[in-house]
C-alpha cells in the first residue's frame, strides 16, 4: 500500500517542534495540548482556527518566517480571508487596501520620501500605537480601521501639498 504524502501543515508542526529543539511532550507542554494532538498533528490531522493562531505566533517569536507564512496562509484560507484581502503581520485588510499599504513602505524606505516620512510618522503615531497594543495581546479599539483611513486621507492631502511645492 502507497504511503499518504502529508498534509503541508504536518510537516510544518513538525518542523517547528524541531526547530524548537523539543520533544512532543515539550511540545505538548509548551502549547497546552495533549502528546496524542501533538501527534495527530504532526502525522494526520492539521491543526485549525486557534492552533494555527498559536503555531503561527510561536513560530513568528522564533524568527521562523517560512513557518509564519505556511501557518498564516492556512489559518487565512480557513476564515475565507486568502481571496481579496492582503496581510501585514496578523492584520488583514481589503486588498484594494494594498496599493496604500506599499506606499507607506516606500516613503519609509525611500531617502526621497524624507520629508514626507516625518509628517507620515506623526499622522500615524496613534494607529501605529494602537497595532502594537494589539500586537502585544491587547484588543484594538473597534474604530481602528476607520481611524487607520482618515490619517490615510490626511496622508495623500499631505502628499499633494508637497509636489504643490515642489512644483513652485
Amino acid at each position: 500500500m502507497p504511503s499518504r504524502k502529508p498534509h503541508p501543515l504536518n510537516k510544518a508542526v513538525k518542523d517547528l517542534r524541531l526547530a524548537l529543539g523539543d520533544t512532543q511532550q515539550q511540545f505538548a507542554h509548551r502549547l497546552d495540548l495533549a502528546i496524542s494532538t501533538v501527534v495527530r498533528y504532526e502525522l494526520t490531522r492539521p491543526p485549525k482556527g486557534k492552533a494555527l493562531a498559536q503555531l503561527e505566533k510561536l513560530a513568528a517569536d522564533q524568527g521562523l518566517t517560512e513557518l509564519v507564512s505556511v501557518f498564516s496562509r492556512a489559518l487565512n484560507d480557513e476564515l475565507g480571508l486568502r481571496a481579496g484581502h492582503a496581510t501585514v503581520g496578523s492584520y488583514v485588510c481589503p486588498k484594494t487596501d494594498e496599493p496604500y499599504l506599499f506606499a507607506f513602505c516606500a516613503v519609509l524606505e525611500r531617502s526621497k520620501w524624507a520629508p514626507l516620512r516625518r509628517k507620515l510618522i506623526k499622522l500615524l503615531e496613534k494607529p501605529a500605537d494602537e497595532y502594537r497594543e494589539h500586537e502585544a495581546g491587547k484588543p484594538p479599539p473597534t474604530d481602528f480601521r476607520e481611524e487607520l483611513m482618515k490619517r490615510i486621507s490626511m496622508y495623500a492631502q499631505l502628499q499633494k501639498e508637497l509636489e504643490a511645492e515642489n512644483r513652485v
